[in-house]
């Protein structure tokens, strides 16, 4: 009878090590579709302020004569702080909304990016994790 205890104990300690470890795995592995949702969100809260960035400056700087594709494509470039030069605000109010919205849309610009490169590492290391079990 201690025998088949013992077996017992082992199988129910061994199952319950399975049970923990695969706990473990599901916490610790990004879960792919939320983490596409957070990505969409944070996507579309950058191009959201992008867009809002545009308008703005396109509105306070009526002589700059932008189209709408070409006030996104300021807003753009200037959130990747590529900055060509192509095109500048020019007035005086475009400037200072300048100065307050481009620290803003960098900043959001780089939270999204930097959640790409987290995902991307993220699921690199689960496919890593998975190669060497």
């Amino acid at each position: 009878d201690n025998d088949t205890d013992e077996a017992n104990t082992a199988n129910d300690d061994g199952k319950e090590r399975e049970t923990n470890s695969n706990d473990q795995n599901q916490h610790s592995s990004p879960n792919t579709d939320t983490e596409l949702w957070k990505l969409a969100r944070q996507f579309l809260c950058a191009m959201l302020v992008q867009i809002l960035y545009a308008v703005i400056v396109a509105w306070a700087d009526p002589d700059c004569n932008w189209s709408f594709f070409d006030s996104i494509y300021f807003a753009v470039q200037t959130s990747t702080t590529v900055g060509f030069g192509d095109y500048v605000p020019t007035s005086q109010q475009s400037r200072a909304i300048s100065i307050i919205f481009i620290p803003v849309v960098v900043g959001t610009m780089g939270q999204f990016l930097s959640a790409v490169a987290a995902f991307i590492m993220d699921i690199q290391a689960k496919r890593f994790r998975s190669e060497m079990k």
